[in-house]
């Protein structure tokens, strides 16, 4: 990755962390969007029409920005730079 010194360790650890949990909770492996709903409900009250279909939504925005410093860095990689 396009980092600095020992960062860019950091930022690949975010990255898997960020992915896999995103396509778990999209994908509702192991109905691990449901227990998630019910966990988080219990401290907070749903939102609106908040439910577990709307943390699989969540789940697939947060694979999506998990994914953008590959993305970033393949450009990069295929410029040249």
């Amino acid at each position: 990755m396009g980092t600095a010194g020992h960062d860019g360790w950091v930022l690949w650890i975010t990255t898997v962390v960020m992915v896999v949990s995103g396509a778990a909770l999209a994908l509702n492996t192991g109905g691990v969007a449901e227990k998630c709903f019910r966990l988080a409900s219990r401290s907070w009250r749903p939102f609106g029409g908040a439910t577990p279909g709307t943390l699989r939504r969540i789940g697939v925005g947060w694979a999506l920005l998990g994914a953008l410093p590959v993305l970033a860095e393949l450009v990069r990689a295929r410029a040249g730079g």
